[in-house]
């Protein structure tokens, strides 16, 4: 099964940063530092919800419904990713942050808002799809889909190019930490990263 790393190295190839640009009307440097950001802060939402018993456990059962997905081809996933169901996965992982995580993304990023929400029914699909075939492979309970999520934010941390601090301060910020520092959090971050 593909690992969540490799997701994120294709996630940085140039014909697949075309490709969602073109999905969304944006250059694929926006894309890329869109991706840098956006990713992890999904992921920090999925684990906070985690870090709760009844999260972990309503994830859990939602996983039974992605798994299965061929992420080997992630070009044709992220081309047939179901909007509608995007779109409720976004708001199911974010809840009542959706709007400052979309507002923060866009004021960081040089895209709207709309390029935005685009960009994240995309994203999290992939990673319920992720989480979802992983489950099904480590015949993981509630407690062991905590622990996963866990362990693919230390994951963000220690390969985010020096900047792992940084990132998960700023996808903190964005969830509600520290509301006033999440634009020189991104600024700080971004210049590191790229």
């Amino acid at each position: 099964m593909i690992s969540l790393e490799n997701i994120v190295k294709q996630l940085s190839d140039t014909e697949l940063l075309d490709q969602l640009g073109n999905s969304v009307g944006a250059d694929k440097e926006q894309i890329g530092a869109f991706t840098q950001i956006g990713l992890p802060t999904l992921m920090e939402a999925l684990n906070r919800n985690t870090n709760d018993p009844d999260g972990a456990a309503s994830l859990t059962q939602a996983l039974t419904k992605h798994k299965g997905a061929n992420l080997d081809d992630l070009s044709g996933f992220l081309k047939n990713v179901d909007t509608d169901d995007g779109e409720k996965i976004v708001h199911h992982i974010l809840g009542d942050k959706t709007d400052k995580v979309n507002d923060q993304l866009s004021k960081s990023t040089g895209l709207d808002k709309s390029q935005i929400m685009k960009l994240l029914i995309q994203y999290g699909p992939l990673l319920l799809s992720y989480l979802g075939n992983k489950q099904d492979e480590d015949h993981l309970d509630s407690g062991g889909v905590s622990n996963l999520t866990t362990s693919l934010m230390g994951m963000f941390a220690n390969n985010s190019q020096g900047g792992g601090n940084d990132l998960l301060a700023l996808a903190g910020s964005m969830l509600g930490d520290n509301d006033n520092n999440s634009g020189g959090l991104l600024g700080n971050l971004l210049g590191k990263l790229f």
